[in-house]
């Protein structure tokens, strides 16, 4: 009788060995995960560098279409 509850007792938990497995799975799961985090930030950091880039290179165009171009042979500055 007291052998059935020793092993009963040793069957309703989980050995250190699968905890240990348990961790290292997870862990790696965690690795992944914030990789795949780091690389979205940098992507969204980028997206927003390009957006301004297209946005001040419109304005630019838009400042210079306002201005108007000279006229073909004109020339200007000291030459």
């Amino acid at each position: 009788m007291i052998q059935s509850d020793r092993t009963d007792r040793a069957r309703a938990g989980f050995t250190l060995l699968e905890v240990m497995i348990a961790m290292a799975i997870l862990s790696l799961v965690a690795v992944a995960f914030l990789r795949a985090q780091a690389s979205s930030v940098r992507l969204v950091d980028e997206s927003v560098q390009i957006s301004m880039a297209t946005l001040l290179a419109k304005e630019r165009m838009a400042e210079l279409e306002s201005r108007g171009f000279p006229e073909p042979g004109d020339n200007s500055g000291t030459g």
